[in-house]
């Protein structure tokens, strides 16, 4: 009986899992790479997995109305109404350097708001510190490349997430193919201007 018990109860893991961890991956909870799911036929490679952040200066509250950077290397500023300024150079010491590394890595393990709150607020204090002004809004897009098996192309998949004044919310997540970038930067306007509103399926044409 309990042999019986047990071979079910693996039959089921071994089935129920990968099922439950494409679910969870689709929704952004979790990396499609870790935790023994089916993540090599979601995403083509981990390294490809790109995490920028949009910070935007006190008194700010809407995206330029130009390309969204997401191909720029690095985070960038909304210092002017108008346009995007890269990173200043930042001088950090060894336990920052430390701190930027693993809280980068728990975030590509696991994805949720406080793991997004805890690597967008040390980068918002050393980003302060340097600058000397206030970014009070952020905006975090973890994009990466996923395989369609039905269609048989690639696709960019981007997580978005929201940080206004000390708390974050999850936007939702967004697949190129499905939504033009002036339809988001729209969405993501209305979310910064009404933090309180719930998560939506950026899925959807």
């Amino acid at each position: 009986m309990i042999k019986s018990t047990l071979k079910y109860l693996i039959l089921f893991t071994l089935i129920g899992w990968p099922v439950a961890h494409m679910a969870l991956s689709k929704k952004g909870y979790i990396n499609s790479w870790k935790f023994s799911g089916w993540g090599m036929y979601a995403t083509t490679n981990t390294s490809m997995l790109k995490i920028k952040t949009i910070f935007l200066k006190e008194g700010i509250s809407n995206l330029p109305n130009t390309q969204l950077p997401l191909n720029r290397r690095g985070d960038v500023l909304v210092l002017e109404n108008d346009k995007y300024s890269d990173l200043p150079v930042i001088k950090l010491d060894k336990m920052e350097v430390s701190l930027l590394k693993n809280r980068s890595n728990y975030l590509r393990a696991r994805y949720n708001n406080q793991k997004v709150y805890d690597y967008i607020s040390l980068k918002k204090k050393i980003l302060e510190r340097s600058t000397g002004e206030s970014f009070p809004l952020a905006i975090l897009f973890s994009s990466d490349r996923r395989v369609d098996p039905k269609l048989r192309n690639s696709y960019q998949s981007t997580k978005i997430y929201l940080y206004n004044k000390g708390s974050v919310e999850f936007i939702g997540i967004f697949n190129s193919n499905n939504i033009t970038e002036q339809n988001l930067r729209d969405l993501l306007n209305k979310q910064i201007k009404s933090p309180l509103l719930s998560s939506v399926d950026l899925n959807r044409p």
